[in-house]
């Protein structure tokens, strides 16, 4: 064959094949569960049927995917976002790697116990469907990648970070706002939600994943297959939910909890107003902080300052009290009852304080330029402008070390209109198109 042929060749194969950030990804169909692609290169795995069956669909239909997030390879992943620099370059530290995962895998009986049945159901659905496609999965692999972020940082914070100080100080990153009725340019409530996290191996997988839980219930997660729990969603009542870290000393590494993730599946199955998600959360045993980011179509929203012992609830009406202005703690800065943000520190006195937690700079800029981009859209927003708004550090900018316009996203930025039941979502690379989804009823 001639030169230029095979050189042809390769360029079409490249064009097909070669900026796919799923290759292993393809349409497919198990009983009611179905992977359908929405745009290049971007899926929705729709997931219907008993517990059991929509995680066996989710494992069937992309094995490779859940195999790789239960891999070493994704938890390398992770901790190398954590400390931001490559940590096993040369592979020389891979049995090292591969005896901490095992010791973590072990130690999720105790999580594991706190597992609803159902939730249990599901996830050895997953392991079934990826096991039965050739890719060999256990039960723990499933529970580790679900709650395996709680208990991890249930040792580090209190063990690592004091003794690596560089850990506390690195830039740990998410941003999350509710703009209800009187704040948006059409009465909509709009939640924006940018998740921070590891892209190794999530973002060549992140996608939509729905899933119907019976009754005429259903929810939309933006996440890699594998993860049954939820770091932003939105259900069919209008209600959504992410989580931003928060790096505090209030854990309880020895009770067990079903962690931060399924903790915001259990919301979006249950909780059908801003109360009862509050409520959910308040009751759900808790073994790490976080701030759980919650929005309600119906025009309200707020954010749950929780940690293993200690749970507050600063709602867009909420204000510091004046007589507790003389605190050096981080201060609520709204000024306006239709809107409420947070990025990674706790604001209400309580939490703030005897949590002890380590408030990062970068968290305080994030919080201000955030608020000051929603401040001025009053009575403008709708759903392009908040986009542009969520995506604020959209590369290339000054806040991150890479550069690349088109480098891959950590892990996704979306912004949901609760009123309307409708996601958009950017996940993948920054250089691709935002992805637009109606929930269906």
């Amino acid at each position: 064959m001639k030169r230029w042929r095979v050189l042809l060749c390769v360029m079409v194969l490249l064009f097909f094949f070669g900026s796919s950030p799923s290759l292993a990804l393809v349409p497919g169909q198990w009983k009611a569960c179905s992977l359908k692609e929405v745009g290049a290169g971007k899926f929705v795995m729709q997931l219907k049927g008993s517990p059991y069956e929509r995680g066996y669909g989710m494992g069937y239909l992309a094995p490779e995917a859940v195999s790789r997030l239960c891999s070493l390879e994704y938890y390398k992943g992770v901790i190398e976002y954590i400390v931001k620099t490559h940590v096993d370059e040369e592979g020389k530290l891979t049995p090292l790697f591969e005896e901490v995962k095992n010791g973590f895998r072990s130690s999720v009986t105790r999580h594991k116990a706190k597992l609803s049945s159902e939730m249990l159901e599901e996830m050895q659905g997953v392991a079934d469907g990826v096991t039965d496609r050739g890719y060999e999965l256990s039960l723990e692999d499933v529970v580790l990648l679900n709650v395996g972020v709680d208990a991890l940082l249930t040792v580090a914070y209190p063990l690592v970070v004091p003794l690596l100080p560089a850990l506390a100080s690195a830039p740990t990153a998410c941003n999350a706002f509710v703009a209800t009725k009187g704040f948006s340019a059409n009465g909509h409530t709009y939640m924006g939600r940018d998740f921070m996290f590891s892209g190794k191996v999530f973002s060549e997988y992140a996608m939509l994943i729905e899933q119907h839980v019976g009754d005429g219930r259903s929810f939309v997660s933006v996440a890699p297959p594998g993860f049954v729990g939820v770091m932003t969603g939105m259900n069919s009542s209008g209600i959504g939910i992410g989580v931003d870290m928060i790096t505090a000393m209030d854990v309880e590494p020895f009770i067990g909890s079903i962690g931060c993730l399924l903790t915001c599946r259990k919301v979006l199955e249950n909780a059908a107003t801003l109360d009862e998600a509050i409520e959910v959360i308040r009751t759900t045993r808790r073994s790490a902080p976080w701030i759980y980011a919650i929005g309600d179509g119906r025009g309200d929203g707020a954010m749950v300052e929780a940690s293993a012992r200690y749970f507050k609830v600063r709602g867009r009406t909420w204000k510091l009290p004046w007589y507790l202005g003389w605190l050096t703690i981080p201060k609520q800065k709204e000024a306006d009852d239709e809107l409420v943000v947070a990025t990674n520190h706790f604001m209400v006195p309580k939490t703030a304080i005897w949590t002890l937690p380590y408030v990062k700079d970068t968290s305080l800029w994030r919080y201000d330029m955030l608020l000051g981009l929603l401040e001025g859209a009053k009575g403008e927003l709708n759903a392009e402008r908040g986009r542009e708004i969520i995506d604020f550090l959209h590369p290339p900018h000054p806040y991150r070390k890479e550069k690349d316009p088109c480098q891959s996203v950590k892990a996704s930025v979306t912004l949901f209109d609760l009123t309307e039941k409708r996601v958009w979502s950017l996940f993948g690379r920054y250089c691709d198109p935002w992805v637009s989804y109606q929930l269906s009823p």
